[in-house]
């Protein structure tokens, strides 16, 4: 019962601080940040990249030497090398993650441009075509989103449907990831109900499929709508790109049984610097 009056304040706590960062900043209504000029596309969500596949930590050693933070390769690696766990190091670690996360933020965007250019029809009282329907229904099912009403559906979907921060998601990964033991098969610690009714790490066949159902764990479980509205209130301000040691106050309940979850984030964002991750983007092609 502590727990829940804990989650009702820090709840309100959050609502406030957006009510008053939004009203600081004055930012648009939300219709007005909605109108937008995309057209709908198709396959947003679709996933083409070519994964490399090294088996030693000194092959993944020589394919990042020369990277940076502000100039990504292209090189999305399948698995980590079986040696990993004993040759392996944060920095490296972020660095294989780090083109994965890229890539997934390039499809949110994408997903998001999609959904935003249906806003405007709403907004403009336009009827959806049948594909655009079948798309927005999809949306609603992706984000489990409950409201039957579009108008609601299009205020829940604003706040789900969104980028996720790299910083963020290299802390809790390496938060998840203890370097000496841990099976990189389940990078994030997600954790489901399996066929043997075991709540049990979800174990993944590459690091993209990791990544995005990260991203979709992240983006529309309601128990990070504090979250969500520090990202909304973020976005809609002149603070870019997205903070994610800021965001890691929000995610009390990322970890029901651990208390102290934001505070273990806190201290690997300050123990690794890895802030500048949300400035992250892959190196221009020749």
């Amino acid at each position: 019962m502590k727990k829940w009056k804990f989650f009702l304040i820090f709840l309100l706590i959050i609502a406030i601080s957006g009510l008053y960062l939004a009203l600081k900043n004055k930012p648009q209504k939300l219709e007005e940040q909605m109108v937008h000029t995309v057209p709908v596309k198709q396959d947003v969500g679709k996933n083409d990249i070519v994964f490399t596949d090294v088996k030693t930590t000194e092959e993944l050693k020589n394919l990042f030497k020369d990277a940076r933070y502000d100039k990504m390769p292209k090189i999305f690696i399948r698995r980590f090398p079986d040696d990993f766990a004993q040759k392996g190091n944060p920095a490296l670690f972020a660095a294989v993650l780090l083109p994965h996360l890229l890539h997934q933020n390039e499809l949110l965007e994408n997903e998001r441009d999609a959904f935003i250019a249906l806003n405007d029809k709403i907004r403009n009282g336009e009827p959806f075509t049948q594909s655009e329907e079948a798309f927005w229904n999809e949306l609603v099912m992706k984000y489990e989103v409950l409201n039957p009403d579009k108008d609601g559906q299009k205020e829940t979907l604003y706040n789900r449907v969104d980028c996720i921060s790299p910083s963020l998601a290299v802390a809790q990964a390496l938060e998840a990831t203890d370097l000496a033991t841990k099976d990189f098969d389940a990078p994030f610690g997600v954790r489901r109900w399996n066929d043997k009714k075991e709540y049990d790490f979800v174990h993944y066949a590459n690091l993209s499929d990791a990544v995005s159902d990260y991203a979709l764990e992240l983006n529309r479980g309601r128990s990070y709508f504090p979250f969500h509205v520090m990202r909304t209130v973020q976005r809609s301000s002149i603070r870019h790109p997205l903070l994610g040691r800021s965001f890691a106050k929000a995610l009390a309940y990322y970890k029901i049984e651990d208390s102290a979850y934001t505070n273990k984030l806190d201290k690997i964002f300050e123990r690794y610097k890895i802030q500048e991750l949300d400035e992250s983007k892959f190196e221009e092609e020749k």
